[in-house]
């Protein structure tokens, strides 16, 4: 083309001297491009009187449509291989598989094998323990179930264990009106094991945000704890001058004075307990909590900062207990941590309200907790930085505590914010999907 530059008005001159030249042979059809970038197909043979006919068909739109295939498949390929997942078509009346080259790379087979039926796939691939769930699967989608979508572990080559997301989608009319099976097998283990990395590190995070708090509220709670050692010792010492005084100890009195030591040491234990329990570093772990029931033990923590602070915490709970499916003590670690910083807004403004919040509603299918204070509110500016990591407004802060709370609260499906409280001050509250009411 570029060096003819053939048009309709030579064309014919160049297919007589290919002629000529033996360049194609009488009456062989053959495709060109002329200059403006049309496709012919064109046919010339001699006549037995000597006369060249020629016939010509355009088919430039055909070149077009084949060019954009070749495109679309070469895209395709590309696509399944950068983002590891391969295809399938499986038809039910001609029982025809056909595979894409990723699929073949992912189960570790060479493109010329033939597809193999699922029940194979099972037994080459799965676990054994696996291979009744997906073939149970498998068989639930074929009764026409609609869309079969799970993960499902493969076991590749020299004991090479990967992590597959399958979906597959019944469509009708393509294949001459005949029902296909469409799917796609995605290799998901490198997000997979970023995930659970990714998870690990929160879960660190979350830890050292856990006893960077408990650092903060030393003082607080060496008082909490300070008090009823203080009481045990009162009580013993009076139980020992009882003992040796010329009169002798009374049973009662001495029972009384017992009595009073346990429980003091059992208010210190309890404190104790809660504390390692808060602090130490745990897996991970959802199980069904009165949310009620959560928010109220969270006071043997929060109490002692509250009462040190000389600050009144209220509780404003739903007359309706729900259950949440919640790791309690990261929850609790959100709570303490709006709660903390509640009693430092209220210590940072002179006079107002001394009084904190806790508010629980039901939205829908949604708990919602609120942090409530009664101090300056939030400047616009800070606003918009508040959930940013190392953003603090405090001399000693960190700059990590709403950070973390607000990934705890989206890993449970929640929603940490805040908003404006009617007369002044801050709530932050956050959402969390309710499994059911409490009995």
């Amino acid at each position: 083309r570029g060096q003819y530059r053939l048009t309709d008005d030579n064309i014919d001159a160049w297919v007589k001297w290919r002629l000529a030249q033996h360049r194609v042979a009488d009456g062989e059809p053959f495709e060109i491009q002329l200059a403006d970038g049309r496709w012919l197909l064109v046919v010339e043979h001699k006549t037995p009187s000597g006369f060249t006919v020629s016939n010509r068909i355009d088919i430039t739109a055909r070149r077009n449509l084949e060019q954009a295939q070749r495109r679309s498949a070469a895209f395709l390929h590309a696509a399944e291989r950068v983002a590891q997942i391969g295809s399938f078509e499986w038809c039910v009346e001609t029982t025809e598989v056909r595979w894409s080259e990723q699929l073949y790379q992912i189960l570790g087979m060479a493109p010329c094998s033939d597809p193999l039926p699922t029940e194979e796939i099972a037994r080459r691939f799965m676990p054994s323990e696996e291979r009744p769930r997906f073939l149970e699967d498998w068989q639930h989608f074929m009764s026409g179930s609609g869309t079969l979508e799970a993960e499902y572990p493969l076991v590749i080559g020299e004991g090479l264990l990967r992590t597959s997301h399958w979906i597959v989608e019944w469509v009708t009319g393509f294949e001459n009106g005949l029902a296909v099976a469409i799917g796609t097998v995605h290799d998901i283990t490198d997000r997979k094991l970023a995930d659970a990395e990714m998870q690990r590190a929160q879960q660190r995070l979350a830890h050292v945000g856990r006893i960077s708090t408990m650092g903060e509220m030393a003082t607080g709670l060496s008082h909490e704890v300070n008090q009823p050692l203080t009481a045990i010792a009162t009580y013993a010492q009076a139980l020992i001058r009882l003992m040796d005084s010329p009169q002798g100890a009374d049973r009662e009195e001495l029972r009384e004075g017992l009595t009073q030591i346990t429980t003091q040491a059992l208010r210190a234990g309890d404190v104790i307990r809660r504390l390692r329990s808060f602090v130490k570093d745990h897996t991970v772990h959802l199980e069904p909590t009165p949310l009620n029931t959560l928010i109220r033990e969270l006071l043997v923590l929060a109490g002692p900062d509250l009462r040190l602070n000389d600050i009144r915490l209220s509780l404003s709970l739903s007359t309706v207990d729900v259950i949440v499916n919640v790791d309690a003590v990261q929850i609790q670690q959100v709570l303490l941590n709006l709660v903390r910083n509640a009693i430092d807004a209220t210590l940072a403004m002179e006079g107002g309200e001394r009084d904190v919040e806790i508010r629980t509603v039901l939205v829908g299918d949604q708990a919602e907790v609120s942090v409530i204070d009664h101090a300056s509110g939030i400047d616009a500016s800070v606003a918009a930085k508040l959930f940013t990591q190392f953003f603090t407004t405090k001399q000693a802060g960190t700059g990590l505590g709403l950070a973390i709370s607000r990934s705890i609260i989206r890993a449970h499906h929640g929603h940490l914010d805040h908003r404006a409280t009617p007369g002044g001050g801050a709530s932050f509250y956050f959402t969390l999907p309710v499994v059911r009411r409490a009995t």
